[in-house]
């Protein structure tokens, strides 16, 4: 997966409400679509600064 559709954007107009939270969803749908059937995602992280970011386990 690559971050070229999100680098360098905009992301008020690639996402309804680009929440930290929103893109690390999508970001983990992403990956997932992208992994052998026998591979699962176990946990996503984004960071939105020094102190402030998401966690999603799976």
């Amino acid at each position: 997966m690559t971050i070229g559709p999100l680098k360098h954007k905009n992301l008020n107009r690639i996402f309804k409400n680009p929440t930290t939270e929103n893109i690390a969803l999508w970001i983990a749908e992403q990956i997932k679509t992208n992994l052998p059937e026998n591979i699962k995602l176990y946990k996503i992280v984004l960071w939105e600064g020094d102190e402030n970011g998401v966690e999603f386990e799976f």
